[in-house]
C-alpha cells in the first residue's frame, strides 16, 4: 500500500474517526484504526464493538492495500508532521512509513484480516433533520441519560420519529428530558440509541442550520451520515419506559423567571456544596419572587429571583446539579416552572416555545 494525501485533511479525518477507537479495548484488534487505499481515495475506520465511525479523504493512490494502525500513536504523528503532504507506504506485511520531506517515521502496524466489518444498515427510510437542530437536540438532552447500568435501556435515549417531528427522550430515576425538533419524515418509528454514541455524534455535527444528518435505522443498528462521515451504532434493545405517563397533566403552581438570573442562584448556591457537605437548594415561591437558600457547614446563602408566579406557593427542595444541568440545557431566555406540591416533580420549560420539557424530582426538605 502506498498513497500521498494532504495532511490538514487527513489530519481532521483520523482524530474524528479516533472518537470511535476504544481507550482500553477489550479486542486488541479494536485498538488501532483500518486504513484502506482504493482508486483515488482513502477510507478509515474505527469502531469499539458498539459504536463505529467510516469516512475517507481524496489520496493519490500509488499501491491500492489495507493495514491497521495504532489509532492514538498515529493520529499523533499526523498531527505533529510538517504541513503540505505526506506519504504513507507499507513495506512487507506491516511495516509502515510516514513521510514528509525529511521528516519520516517507521512503525509497525497489524493486518487488517482480523479487524471486524462495522454492521451494515441498509439505506432506505430516511429521516433528515438539521445538523444544528440534532446537535442542539443531543446537548439538551444529553444531562438526563442514566450513568449507570442498573438499567440498561436508561443509559441511551429513544429517539421518535412521526409526522415529520423528532423527539429525543432521556431519563434517570430523578429527571427526565424531552427535546422536539422538526425533521422530514412522514412516517412512525423510535429506537433507542446509547448515550455515548450520540455524545459522540454531536462532535462532529456542525453549527450550519442547512446542513443535514441523514438517519437510517434497522432492528439492531443505525446509521448517522454527516458530511462524509458514517456512523453506525449498535441499538439498546428493549422497551423504553412510558415516560408520557410521568408528565403531570395540569399544576396547582407556575413560575415564570428569567433562566440567567435562576441559573446563575443555582450556580452560587453549588459553591457551598459538595460530596461532603450535601443539601438541597431550597426554593420558596411566592409573592413574585423565588427565594433560593441553601446551608451547609461550610456557610449558607439567600437570594432573592424576581418572578412572576400563578397560585398558592411553597418551599421546594432539589438537587443542586439537577437543577444546574436542566437550566444550563434549556436554550430559552425565560423559563417556566410548573409544580403541584413539594413532593411532586418539577416541570421546565421554555416560556417562549414548547420545544423542550424536563423534570427534575425534589428533595424531602427536614422542618
Amino acid at each position: 500500500m502506498k498513497f500521498t494525501v494532504e495532511k490538514d485533511s487527513f489530519a481532521r479525518a483520523v482524530n474524528n474517526v479516533l472518537r470511535a477507537v476504544p481507550v482500553k479495548p477489550q479486542n486488541q484488534n479494536l485498538e488501532g484504526v483500518l486504513l484502506r487505499a482504493d482508486k483515488k481515495h482513502v477510507r478509515m475506520t474505527g469502531y469499539d464493538s458498539i459504536f463505529g465511525i467510516n469516512t475517507s479523504v481524496e489520496a493519490d493512490v500509488e499501491k491500492e492495500g489495507e493495514i491497521v494502525l495504532n489509532a492514538k500513536l498515529f493520529a499523533e504523528i499526523v498531527r505533529k508532521m510538517p504541513e503540505g503532504y505526506l506519504t504513507v507506504s507499507v513495506e512487507g506485511s506491516t511495516l509502515v512509513t510516514i513521510a514528509n520531506g525529511d521528516t519520516v517515521f517507521d512503525i509497525v502496524g497489524a493486518g487488517a484480516e482480523m479487524y471486524p466489518e462495522l454492521p451494515y444498515v441498509e439505506k432506505r427510510d430516511e429521516l433528515t433533520i438539521s445538523q444544528k437542530a440534532f446537535r442542539d437536540m443531543i446537548e439538551k438532552s444529553s444531562f438526563a441519560v442514566a450513568t449507570t447500568d442498573i438499567n440498561p435501556i436508561l443509559t441511551g435515549s429513544l429517539l421518535e420519529c412521526g409526522d415529520n417531528t423528532l423527539t429525543v427522550v432521556s431519563v434517570d430515576s430523578a429527571k427526565l428530558a424531552v427535546v422536539k425538533e422538526k425533521c422530514v419524515y412522514a412516517g412512525n418509528k423510535s429506537f433507542i440509541v446509547p448515550g455515548k454514541s450520540l455524545s459522540e455524534i454531536a462532535k462532529i455535527l456542525s453549527d450550519d442550520e442547512d446542513a443535514e444528518v441523514c438517519i437510517y435505522s434497522s432492528n439492531k443498528e443505525a446509521l448517522f451520515v454527516i458530511d462524509g462521515y458514517e456512523m453506525v451504532t449498535k441499538l439498546i434493545s428493549g422497551r423504553f419506559i412510558d415516560y408520557k405517563k410521568s408528565l403531570p397533566a395540569e399544576h396547582r403552581l407556575e413560575i415564570i423567571a428569567d433562566r440567567g438570573d435562576v441559573f446563575e442562584a443555582v450556580d452560587r448556591a453549588s459553591l457551598l456544596i459538595s460530596d461532603r457537605f450535601k443539601a438541597p437548594v431550597r426554593c420558596m415561591f411566592r409573592d413574585d419572587r423565588i427565594r433560593l437558600s441553601c446551608t451547609t457547614e461550610l456557610g449558607k446563602i439567600s437570594q432573592d429571583i424576581p418572578a412572576r408566579i400563578t397560585g398558592d406557593g411553597f418551599e421546594a427542595g432539589y438537587n443542586n446539579k439537577f437543577l444546574y444541568d436542566a437550566l444550563r440545557a434549556a436554550d430559552c431566555e425565560h423559563v417556566r416552572l410548573q409544580l403541584n406540591s413539594p413532593l411532586s416533580p418539577m416541570m421546565i420549560s421554555s416560556a417562549e416555545g414548547n420545544n423542550f420539557m424536563y423534570l427534575i424530582m425534589p428533595v424531602r426538605l427536614a422542618d
